[in-house]
């Protein structure tokens, strides 16, 4: 692939692996938001691809800034169905018109975007028993964000403080759905292909993004994790040498703190901050916001 075609494909919020495997029919259709003078130019890279202009979606940032949704598929009736199914809010035929599995699909039919991604998430940690770096979505808000203001807002705020690395902020997933658990066979299918196909095209990148999607996570909230370089020694207690990009919107006086230390604790009331065996800092966390580790492999 030219550097030309790398740098229109960079220059853009889409995933590349999502536009990558349409274009080789790992992927059946893709929805984005894409200015019309967009399109054409991924018209020149992609002539064998269809692109149909469904209107504005529910996205408030879109609406404001005249951005239509765009369905993207290997043929004119795949894209007219994927507008469709988003325009009268079919969620199960938008899944598989997405490629997403059935399973996934189905196991999360039945939760409101509104509860909000912590929920979505505690749901497919309850259901693993190991956690793959392939499905690591909590970097990955295409298919978590609702269509409120606020989410958009910190989206935008966390876009800004990370981007220093532009190109690859919007990269750092392998799967656009959530899964119904993170050993899920069919999403490790899906982020297998994409790795793939990354791997061919973008190398360097997909280094980086695959040694990141491995790193140790406490997740509290949509926009509220850490990332560390280090081990998990339980469900509870995590040894790290670092906190390590990306940077969410995390109170920065705790990452400060965290700097100060190699291990934390999770307790039942906060968060417990240790240098070997010396107390450094309490993280106070909300009830409603109690951390849990992740530990992708």
């Amino acid at each position: 692939m030219s550097e030309k075609i790398r740098n229109i494909l960079f220059k853009y919020d889409v995933l590349l692996n999502e536009i990558l495997g349409v274009a080789y029919g790992t992927k059946p259709s893709v929805l984005y938001a894409l200015e019309d003078r967009t399109v054409e130019e991924f018209k020149q890279i992609f002539p064998n691809l269809y692109f149909l202009n469904g209107g504005y979606g529910s996205n408030p940032v879109d609406k404001q800034n005249h951005t239509p949704n765009y369905a993207i598929a290997k043929d004119e009736t795949t894209a007219k169905d994927l507008i469709e199914a988003q325009n009268i809010n079919d969620h199960i035929s938008l899944g598989r018109l997405l490629g997403y599995p059935e399973c996934c699909i189905r196991n999360h039919y039945n939760r409101s975007f509104s509860t909000g991604s912590k929920e979505m998430i505690i749901r497919s940690c309850e259901n693993s028993k190991n956690f793959s770096y392939l499905l690591n979505n909590i970097f990955n808000f295409h298919s978590r964000l609702n269509d409120s203001k606020e989410h958009f807002d910190k989206f935008s705020i966390y876009g800004k403080q990370n981007a220093y690395v532009p190109r690859l902020i919007s990269q750092l997933e392998l799967i656009s759905h959530i899964p119904c658990s993170y050993d899920c066979e069919d999403s490790i299918a899906i982020g297998e292909e994409a790795r793939s196909l990354m791997q061919e095209y973008f190398p360097e990148e997909t280094l980086r993004i695959e040694a990141t999607l491995r790193k140790k996570i406490l997740f509290f909230n949509m926009f509220e994790w850490i990332v560390f370089d280090g081990d998990v020694i339980s469900k509870k207690e995590l040894r790290y040498k670092d906190v390590v990009w990306p940077i969410s919107l995390i109170d920065k006086n705790f990452i400060l703190n965290l700097k100060k230390g190699n291990i934390i604790k999770l307790l039942e009331e906060n968060v417990q901050v240790f240098n070997n065996d010396k107390h450094v800092y309490t993280f106070e966390h909300p009830l409603r916001d109690k951390g849990i580790i992740l530990d992708f492999k």
